[in-house]
């Protein structure tokens, strides 16, 4: 809370977005001023009676309550190092209240003139604190009082307490009595000058003018009083200013805009020299004036290439009339010199052009400041405000509210950036942005860069941004993809080195030599700013004069700010030990700080290695210049120092792991109380929160130590700490530290089930109705996060927890239970997913008429547009649970219905609105309607990146996968490709390479490599997805039968068989032990029928078709083959037949099929009677051709007659013209043959009439009449003389002769 007064800071409240980013816990630091002797009392009473219910109190409100007394165990080596008073009034400036209290003795001071002690604290401080050399002979209390109170008098809140002068004289009579002379000096003023000080100094603090800006001020008699009063007045004014601390006001800018400008002013007091070619060029660019010649970065295809259906889109959505200038991007190397830029051309451009609107955001200076939101909820309110200061509300659309802005998805907040960047444009005004320290920025697992900043801006809007070069993926997004122009910091050359050291050193009274200055300007190093003033505050920290230049030399070794950086932590470390003489304590508190995940609070650095409050303002001061402040959470300044301290302590994993341990240690003790509170009242989740950030991180940091992986297991499954990790913006960090145990997926799932169900039972038998968590909630969070994770088999025991639970409680209330509905419909999500199809169906159906009934009684339409939501929900549910079953016309009808419903409560975006579009994309998909599946997985993938403007979660990557099969279908394979990796990519991103979800992709992508006849690619991607099917799912599952059967057609393409074989087996066992045969793939058993009859395996052959023919995808020739088999089979070997698997059967169910008509006509051939097939041809309505088939037959079989037979039944029948002339040219030659010439005859009549020009007819009809019965030689003559006349017009020469010799012998036989 350092900076400003508590009253400012205090009844300023912070707005919800910032309470997201773990700022809750902040500061109130009370510095305690005495003479050290003879105040012992006060405290002792103060520390041991008062602190801790002060600090319980101010912690009830978020806030640390940190008391500060540099006298209390003050050494003698601190003193000897003349640091006293320096720290003491450095302490002072840190605090945000000020308590003096006072009795005879009027403190440390030179009576005499001889103290060089004191001179030297005296030196030390005058740098600093100038003013101290007017109260040269003043003691040390006087100073903090003056320092404190008198010398800014209402900046701090203060409060004075003066012991009456009777204690001590009686207390000096006490001690003369005990013989505790030395002892008495205490109590008494240390000469008639003293005294006359000190009562002087208090008529000064009494005076009106000073008593009306303080909190209390009263004498006291005894010390137990004093503490008491002390106390009193503490708790007055903090009763009276904390509690405003929770009103929601209007501060949210306020309270960044604080930080900002603190950080603003800091760098404009420190020197800064050169850059005038880069203001410049910025002042030519914010006026929109600057042309800036720039190479731009080279830029991979691979970096350029943007998937054809997930584009990364404009963030804000907004088209401008006329878009401006591309933005500057500042770039320098750490400790460049870039927000010092930014800040000293920010001075003189903001007072030379005060009419323009000016936004600046230091990234890295307070808590939030490193969020995307809250960066631009603070651009969004700043850039209204500047157009109502010049006045220019008219045809302005008014700010929004920035409650309501905080809730809303950060792609709508883009949207609001994007809506008044045109407001200022549409009406000429101009406005300048500037982002600094972008590259700090905090992204999570999934983060896409600066995708929430719009990537053009209208006219007269321009803007400029920072970021370091140790940053590439920045740079190559910014300037290699958007083409903003980059402006490089130049090195620093010997004029400006030159004037930064005088800057630097002549205010503090020293100079360099010529030979020393020459050693700077020599080294290439100093040609960076922070390298350069790192080895200048080296210089003035330096004591003794004669080792100088050796030390000087000794800094300008370092080759690197890393290496240079390790001297001074060698410097610092040895300062502290020699002043604190404790060993390693600065290497305690950087160890510390590095090993963390996010930094630490000066509590928790104290608590760690248990330093009290003068050790720490030693190192807190000596660090703080290195350090950086994201509210109370310390961290340091520069990654080189980082680094630095990784290289000099911990540089080898191994001290690494034993460091982060310790710290975990005390986080652990931290916890503790927070969770277990010694009354019954509400758990503070802010500081479980700040545990939650670091524990878990932490203890994955340690597992190479034995006993750490359980250490870990067991703070993942505590409930307060999986409760505080379980939020959709770290819930895959949380699944992230499970995966850092190291062990098979199977395994990691039934530790954490065991886990949670044994935390979860302590949980309830500790739980409280005041603690502020429900048993329901995190019955129902845990079964989500399970599936999450991947446990489907896990989650159901909590569903059914959290279900009956809420049931009870339901039971209670005649009222609908939207609780309980949310449950069932979760719960019916659960059943689908897990096959059990009867239960999914009650379930939503229960959550559906709930939700109803909630909808029709809601009292207002914000209401039933919830409960319309929830609705959506159980239909979405019913629709999958269809899609399912294979019921895909009612899916898509009620995923119609959710969509509608989703729309109407939620707005067109929103994730639930891409969910349903993705599913509707699915039953397209599956209906092989792949046009109509794409547009809907694009209007999903449309949704999705406006609702995951600043990140990629794993929905997108399922969207990409169904994106890609469709394209696979379509024969577009590069299409496919590039979405496959793409989703692949962002799920392994997300989720880690184990998930399940992963498996879905990778199965897509085996099928997509065999269609590439890429087979032992596609082998790989199956094998992966079936071991995480299995360790996510059991062995069981549907889904590991699926990846079996991939694997298998996989392996059968790569002539792989025998071992296809065994996969295809593991598959049907688990469709079986399902109930679910008919969703094995009968190709597949078939692929294994011509298998085993190929190795003569007729046993097995048969079996594999029993399986055939009683699968609902059953074709014909699955009968034709399994008669065929079973006849194969050795006689002793034939089980008996059933009657569902014979051909009779299959003729039931496939009448048509010519194959089995064969096979049945097999059997009867062999039984000599084709009867039964001569009844199946007509009742079944068979083809022509499978007459003339089964004639064929007979007349191999010899059963000429009973072929002829068929053929009669086929000219009877209703058939072409085409099929008589054939048959009754068959019938004439088959009864010709078995010499019954009369049928012979009638069917050559038959045919000579149907077909006229037929001579060959005509020609066997005249022969036959020559013949017996008929004899008649001149009927035969007539028509063999017509045959010879067609024969004739036919050119038929053979025939024509034919005929001509038979007419011939015809004559003579007449003759």
């Amino acid at each position: 809370m350092s900076g400003s007064s508590v009253s400012e800071r205090l009844q300023s409240s912070v707005h919800q977005a910032l309470s997201e980013e773990g700022a809750k816990s902040r500061t109130i630091r009370v510095f305690f001023s005495s003479p050290f002797g003879g105040m012992e009392g006060e405290r002792e009473t103060l520390t041991r009676k008062y602190f801790p219910e002060i600090a319980s109190y101010c912690q009830s409100f978020g806030y640390d309550f940190i008391p500060i007394d540099l006298r209390w165990g003050i050494t003698k080596e601190a003193a000897d190092n003349a640091m006293v008073m320096w720290l003491c009034l450095k302490e002072i400036d840190n605090s945000d209240i000020f308590v003096g209290f006072y009795g005879m003795r009027y403190g440390w001071h030179d009576a005499t003139g001889s103290d060089k002690l004191l001179d030297q604290n005296f030196e030390k401080a005058k740098d600093d604190y100038g003013w101290i050399m007017q109260y040269r002979h003043r003691s040390v209390t006087e100073l903090e009082m003056r320092h404190g109170h008198l010398n800014k008098i209402g900046t701090i809140p203060s409060c004075f307490f003066f012991r009456n002068e009777s204690f001590d004289t009686q207390k000096v009579i006490d001690l003369e009595v005990s013989g505790q002379k030395g002892e008495i000096r205490k109590y008494r003023a240390e000469n008639d000058k003293a005294n006359d000080l000190r009562r002087q100094l208090i008529r000064e603090v009494k005076q009106k003018d000073s008593k009306q800006h303080l909190i209390s001020m009263k004498d006291y008699d005894t010390p137990e009083d004093g503490a008491t009063k002390i106390h009193f007045a503490l708790m007055t004014y903090l009763k009276t200013i904390l509690p405003n601390t929770v009103e929601p006001a209007n501060t949210f800018k306020d309270i960044f805009l604080q930080r900002h400008v603190g950080f603003f002013a800091s760098k404009l007091m420190k020197p800064f020299i050169g850059g005038n070619d880069i203001f410049t060029q910025l002042t030519l660019h914010a006026k929109g004036q600057a042309v800036i010649p720039v190479r731009f970065d080279s830029i991979s295809v691979e970096d350029s290439m943007t998937s054809a259906s997930y584009n990364s889109s404009e963030a804000s959505s907004i088209s401008y009339e006329e878009v401006g200038q591309k933005p500057i991007v500042l770039i320098s190397g750490p400790g460049g010199g870039k927000s010092s830029v930014m800040c000293h051309w920010m001075k003189g451009f903001i007072r030379d052009h005060q009419n323009m609107i000016v936004f600046y955001h230091f990234v890295g200076t307070s808590a939030g400041s490193t969020n995307a939101r809250i960066i631009l909820m603070r651009m969004i309110m700043e850039l209204y405000e500047g157009l109502e200061v010049q006045g220019q509300t008219e045809g302005f659309e008014s700010a929004p509210d920035p409650e309501k802005l905080a809730t809303k998805p950060i792609k709508d907040i883009t949207k609001e950036l994007g809506l008044v960047l045109k407001q200022i444009a549409s009406h000429k005004r101009s406005a300048l942005i500037l982002l600094d320290g972008l590259h700090t920025l905090s992204l999570g697992k999934q983060g896409r860069p600066l995708s929430w900043l719009p990537k053009s801006y209208p006219k007269g809007v321009n803007l400029i941004v920072s970021i370091s070069s140790k940053n590439p993926k920045l740079r190559r997004e910014l300037v290699g993809k958007r083409r903003w122009h980059p402006l490089e910091i130049k090195s620093l050359d010997n004029d400006c080195q030159e004037e930064i050291i005088n800057q630097v050193l002549t205010p503090r009274g020293k100079a360099l030599s010529p030979y020393q200055t020459e050693m700077i300007l020599s080294n290439k190093q100093c040609n960076n700013p922070l390298y350069l003033n790192i080895v200048l505050e080296e210089m003035v920290m330096f004591g003794d004069f004669f080792k100088l230049d050796a030390h000087m030399q000794d800094c300008l070794q370092a080759v690197n700010t890393k290496e240079l950086f390790t001297k001074v932590i060698k410097r610092l470390s040895n300062d502290a030990q020699l002043i604190l003489k404790r060993d390693d304590v600065l290497k305690q508190v950087m160890i510390g700080i590095h090993v963390s995940n996010n930094g630490l609070s000066e509590k928790e650095i104290r608590h760690n290695i248990k330093l009290d409050q003068r050790e720490w303002s030693h190192i807190f001061f000596s660090l703080e210049k290195y350090l950086t402040a994201n509210g109370v959470i310390l961290n340091f300044a520069y990654s080189d120092l980082n680094e630095a301290v990784r290289d000099l302590y911990l540089p080898d994993p191994e001290d690494f792991s034993y460091a982060a341990k310790d710290l975990a240690e005390s986080f652990l003790e931290i916890l503790d109380p927070i969770v277990n509170p010694s009354e019954d009242k509400p758990i503070d989740k802010g500081r479980v929160a700040r545990v939650a950030s670091e524990l878990p991180y932490l203890l994955s940091r340690t597992l190479t130590i034995p006993g750490q992986k359980e250490k870990l297991v067991n703070i993942l499954s505590n409930i307060y700490i999986f409760n505080s990790l379980y939020t959709p913006s770290t819930k895959y960090d949380l699944i992230g530290y499970w995966n850092e145990l190291g062990v098979s997926f199977e395994k990691k799932g039934k530790t954490m089930f065991d886990a949670y169900r044994e935390s979860l039972e302590a949980f309830k038998q500790t739980n409280t109705a005041t603690s502020g968590y429900s048993i329901v909630e995190i019955c129902d969070d845990l079964a989500s996060f399970l599936i999450d994770s991947g446990f489907y088999q896990f989650s159901e025991e909590f569903y059914i927890q959290a279900k009956e639970i809420q049931e009870e409680i339901s039971s209670k209330d005649p009222n609908p239970d939207e609780t309980l509905a949310d449950i069932l419909n979760k719960l019916g999500n659960f059943y689908v997913d897990t096959e059990q199809f009867e239960k999914a169906f009650e379930a939503q159906s229960r959550a559906l008429c709930l939700r109803e009934e909630l909808a029709n009684n809601a009292p207002d339409k914000e209401t039933r547009d919830k409960y319309l939501s929830g609705m959506a929900m159980c239909y979405n549910g019913i629709a999958i649970l269809c899609m399912r079953q294979k019921d895909y016309d009612k899916a898509v009808q009620n995923f119609e219905t959710t969509l509608s419903y989703h729309k109407q409560a939620l707005g067109e975006v929103h994730q639930l609105v891409a969910d349903t579009y993705n599913n509707i994309g699915s039953c397209y998909y599956t209906h092989k309607q792949y046009v109509e599946a794409i547009n809907a997985f694009n209007d999903a993938l449309k949704v999705y990146n406006q609702v995951y403007s600043d990140s990629l979660p794993p929905d997108i990557g399922g969207v990409m996968t169904n994106l890609a099969m469709c394209y696979r279908y379509q024969n577009d394979f590069t299409q496919a490709e590039n979405l496959y990796k793409e989703a692949l990519r962002i799920r392994e991103a997300a989720l880690g390479r184990d998930h399940p979800d992963i498996a879905h992709t990778l199965m897509a992508i085996g099928l997509f490599e065999i269609q590439r006849e890429n087979y032992s690619i596609a082998e790989e991607h199956f094998r992966r997805a079936l071991e995480m099917f299995e360790a996510a799912y059991g062995k069981s599952h549907l889904l590991v039968a699926q990846a079996y059967d991939n694997l298998c057609r996989s392996l059968v393409l790569s002539q792989k068989v025998a071992d296809a074989y065994n996969c295809f087996q593991s598959s049907m066992a688990i469709y079986k032990k399902r109930k679910v045969f008919n969703r094995s793939s009968i190709g597949l058993m078939y692929t294994f029928v011509e298998y085993h009859q190929s190795k003569d395996d007729f046993t097995t052959a048969y079996e594999l078709l029993l399986d055939c023919i009683r699968h609902e995808e059953r074709r014909d020739y699955h009968f034709v083959s399994i008669e065929a088999v079973y006849n194969k089979l050795e006689e002793s070997n034939r089980p008996p037949r059933d009657a569902t698997t014979t051909v009779d059967k299959g003729l039931e169910l496939f009448p048509n099929s010519e194959a089995l008509l064969i096979a049945k006509l097999d059997v009867c051939l062999q039984n000599k009677d084709v009867a039964i097939i001569a009844e199946l041809l007509k009742s079944h309505n068979f083809p022509s051709t499978s007459y003339f088939l089964v004639f064929n037959a007979c007349v191999q079989a010899s059963m000429l007659e009973q072929g002829l037979s068929m053929l009669e039944q086929l000219i009877a029948c209703d058939t072409s013209d085409q099929s008589k002339v054939r048959a009754l040219k068959e019938l004439s030659i088959g009864y010709h043959s078995l010499k019954q010439f009369d049928k012979a005859s009638e069917y050559l009549e038959l045919l000579c009439k149907l077909d006229p020009d037929n001579y060959t007819a005509k020609f066997n009809l005249g022969r036959l009449q020559i013949l017996p019965p008929y004899n008649d030689f001149s009927r035969a003559s007539i028509l063999i003389e017509e045959a010879l006349k067609i024969a004739t017009n036919a050119n038929d020469e053979d025939s024509i002769n034919e005929f001509k010799v038979c007419l011939e012998n015809l004559t003579a036989l007449n003759d």
